[in-house]
């Protein structure tokens, strides 16, 4: 089998592994939701497979991930990242987020103190913050806006995009906002994981096959490609999208023309 052909039979077996995998999702353990999520998850992979060579160019142009953000949207995902760190780590209610001062936090001693009115009597309670609670909290205090803030005591911690205290409800947006993104991230990485593993044991099948050993060296090569592009799949699409759809219809012209001659 010569290596054109080679690839072209990887590739559709790929391909026909991962529309078995989406059409065949058990309802007893996926919802209705979470199997259209996996489906449209497996219909990009798909469509990566169908036109690898354009997905290919674009991985191999990519830079590497930056350690950080810059700006206003840095400063939100720092803000948020403590926020869901102190209620991860701590005893305290998101009504408690809110209200939390500069004055409440001991920088030296990683101690927080809660300051509640109830039935008109005042309460106060010290929390001892961890490592991960003050890593957070500094995080973010470095990427705010510098206004002196441990110089203005009763200036709130947490601050909205106005430089405003921030409010419950904002809050609990960000923290329902987080347990949507952390659910969406489990299914779209179990999905991604469970797809490499079919086609690792698709490569079992052809390594017990009549292959000879150059042709599975580009099978293998075809794997370590589509693994490769699954795992840097967000990225690969948002950089090719904008110019994907003229590239494959450009290039299946091509391929057409070059199989039409080749039937002359």
């Amino acid at each position: 089998m010569g290596s054109t052909n080679t690839i072209f039979h990887i590739r559709n077996a790929m391909l026909k592994i991962m529309h078995e995998y989406a059409e065949n999702l058990d309802s007893e353990v996926y919802n209705t939701e979470q199997r259209k999520s996996i489906k449209a998850e497996i219909k990009e992979i798909a469509e990566m497979v169908r036109d690898k060579d354009i997905y290919m160019k674009t991985l191999g142009e990519l830079k590497p991930i930056a350690t950080s953000n810059n700006g206003v949207d840095d400063k939100i995902q720092k803000r948020d990242s403590a926020i869901i760190t102190l209620l991860s780590n701590c005893k305290i209610d998101i009504s408690d987020i809110s209200e939390i001062n500069m004055k409440d936090i001991d920088f030296d001693d990683c101690k927080l103190t809660i300051s509640k009115t109830e039935n008109k009597h005042h309460k106060e309670r010290t929390i001892y913050l961890n490592k991960a609670c003050m890593k957070a909290i500094n995080d973010y205090f470095e990427v705010r806006q510098r206004d002196n803030s441990k110089n203005n005591p009763y200036r709130p911690l947490f601050l909205d995009e106005h430089m405003l205290r921030i409010q419950t409800e904002t809050v609990q947006d960000i923290v329902e906002k987080t347990e949507k993104n952390s659910e969406d991230n489990s299914l779209v990485m179990e999905t991604r994981k469970k797809v490499i593993k079919l086609l690792h044991n698709e490569r079992n099948k052809f390594v017990a096959t009549q292959y000879s050993s150059v042709e599975l060296q580009i099978i293998d090569q075809e794997l370590r490609d589509v693994e490769n592009l699954i795992m840097e799949k967000d990225r690969v699409l948002i950089k090719t999208r904008p110019t994907v759809l003229k590239n494959i219809s450009r290039v299946r012209k091509e391929r057409f023309k070059e199989r039409f001659n080749m039937e002359k």
